[in-house]
């Protein structure tokens, strides 16, 4: 909608795709540069990206799953946008600098920061799977 009538409307469609791919291949490449310190060797990855991209994926889909526009919006719409718009998080260990950090940051499992994100992810369905209606 942003560019219909434009002048050129095909090739700005190539140009916004490309700019896209671009954009989230460099965004994946920079995240995994962030997450190098916490990362002693590549096992730790799964705990730290790879777990959370799970866990949130299924959060957005059991929201989706109570949008009152019915079950089919979350078969073509939420579950390619949970899983597909972070799957960046899937491979962004292939992306991490080679350089072993010398003293890295070990990420704790925490039984307290467990049930404060379950308790969000609660609330996250609970607020955004019947969807946010603004009146005027």
């Amino acid at each position: 909608m942003v560019i219909q009538g434009l002048p050129y409307e095909s090739l700005l469609r190539v140009g916004m795709a490309a700019f896209g791919a671009i954009f989230y291949f460099r965004s994946v490449k920079w995240i995994a540069a962030q997450l190098r310190p916490f990362i002693a060797d590549r096992t730790e990855y799964n705990t730290l990206a790879r777990l959370p991209y799970l866990v949130a994926s299924g959060f957005y889909c059991l929201a989706g799953a109570f949008d009152p526009l019915g079950i089919q919006l979350l078969f073509i719409s939420t579950i390619p946008a949970a899983f597909g718009g972070m799957s960046g998080l899937l491979w962004a260990d292939s992306r991490l600098p080679s350089d072993v950090p010398q003293n890295p940051l070990p990420v704790q499992k925490s039984r307290a920061w467990t049930v404060a994100a379950a308790l969000f992810g609660i609330l996250f369905v609970a607020v955004f799977g019947r969807g946010i209606v603004f009146t005027r």
